[in-house]
């Protein structure tokens, strides 16, 4: 590896090399489950540490200035992995501002739980899977070991790789890390409300794959409504509506959902 990055000239490719062999690296262990060993942690700080220092210099010599959002979103991220998440912190933020990708928020949220803020980390993750719809995350640089553990247990319950990040809302909230709430305006109420309607169209008059990808989006809204009306607008007629809904599509689920309310 040594001798390809020589042959590199750009310093900012030298760095993205060492971030995609790492990435790769992750895959690998991670699917033999190899995941805490002295070993990865040396070559943790090896591959971050100098993928660091290329990148520096790629911002140090000018081309990409400080308007290269990518450039500086990899130099968060190398900060991240050498403990510096102060550092990371303000400048995943900067990066945020200028651009709304959910995972920036995801990156955020892990360096929060890393910092031991777990309630700011438990909150931007739920906002990111339960109000961004966003589900093309990506876990390679995510410490967080709670999603690990949700993830293996939507694995066991037989759910293939694709359909993964649609039910981490749900089993996060079954487990209890999503058990964590700010409150709703009414028009967020209503949009949720209006889109339901629509999903639930779609759900019940499609008999294949959409059906079975459309099921964890409803459930997911489902939750938040449920919250609504058991916590900040108290309506048990909608409350039981929500979770008559849950049960019909899904009895098991339905349990699990209806145990983390105490009713």
């Amino acid at each position: 590896r040594i001798e390809i990055i020589n042959k590199i000239k750009d310093p900012y490719e030298k760095g993205l090399y060492l971030l995609n062999e790492w990435k790769n690296f992750c895959n690998y262990i991670r699917e033999f489950n190899v995941l805490k060993v002295v070993e990865l942690e040396s070559i943790s700080y090896f591959v971050h540490n100098n993928a660091l220092e290329w990148f520096i210099k790629a911002k140090e010599e000018g081309e990409f200035k400080d308007k290269n959002l990518d450039l500086l979103l990899k130099i968060a991220l190398c900060y991240k992995e050498l403990g510096n998440y102060d550092e990371s912190i303000g400048i995943l933020k900067y990066v945020y501002n200028l651009n709304h990708d959910p995972q920036i928020l995801i990156y955020l949220a892990d360096l929060y739980y890393l910092k031991g803020e777990y309630l700011s980390s438990r909150l931007i993750f739920k906002e990111v899977f339960f109000f961004e719809n966003y589900f093309d995350i990506d876990f390679c640089d995510i410490s967080c070991d709670v999603f690990f553990n949700i993830i293996d247990k939507i694995k066991r319950d037989g759910f293939n790789d694709f359909e993964i990040n649609y039910w981490i809302p749900i089993y996060g909230f079954i487990e209890g890390f999503f058990n964590v709430r700010r409150e709703l305006i009414q028009v967020e109420v209503e949009k949720i409300k209006t889109n339901l309607n629509s999903i639930e169209k779609s759900y019940y008059s499609d008999d294949g794959k959409l059906k079975q990808n459309l099921k964890p989006v409803l459930i997911k809204n489902y939750i938040i409504l449920l919250e609504y009306y058991f916590y900040q607008e108290f309506d048990k007629n909608k409350f039981e509506q929500y979770l008559d809904k849950i049960k019909n599509m899904d009895s098991l689920i339905y349990e699990k959902i209806k145990n983390n309310f105490n009713v």
